[in-house]
């Protein structure tokens, strides 16, 4: 009997460890950030008010979800596989990038502070469309600082 619950001790330690290892990983890859985005604008298909916003960026399932401080809704967004890279910019804060397309800002890009590798974002067929045919009337990207 002392023996079979000395082995299910160890056999439990390990799995403890095991388990410690690999979530790791999986929590260094969220970054929280805050930042206040003083302009209205598209985050997917839905138009977001201008305001303070709490940001949460998960690298490993690609999605960024921003959450506006003033409220209790949380918008989330696909981040691509693939990354942007900005150059020249003090790395040490995060960036989210915006683009116009006529009448409308929408969210395109995020990078995360201290990585100079960021994530577009992934724009719904409905957005991909409006951004397609209002293409000449792009203008240039729209740089908010991240904390």
């Amino acid at each position: 009997m002392k023996r079979l619950m000395s082995s299910t001790s160890v056999l439990l330690a390990i799995g403890l460890v095991a388990l410690t290892v690999v979530a790791t990983p999986a929590s260094a890859q969220v970054t929280r950030m805050r930042t206040n985005i003083p302009f209205a604008f598209y985050a997917g298909e839905k138009m977001l008010p201008a305001g303070d916003y709490s940001l949460v960026v998960n690298v490993q399932s690609r999605v960024l979800d921003l959450q506006p401080v003033a409220s209790t809704d949380t918008y989330a967004v696909l981040l691509s596989p693939g990354t942007d890279t900005r150059k020249g910019d003090d790395l040490s804060e995060g960036m989210l990038r915006f683009t116009r397309y006529g009448d409308r800002v929408v969210l395109s890009a995020v990078w995360r502070p201290d990585l100079d590798q960021g994530n577009k974002v992934l724009l719904p067929k409905v957005m991909a469309e409006f951004a397609r045919t209002h293409s000449g009337a792009a203008g240039a990207a729209i740089d908010v600082v991240v904390k």
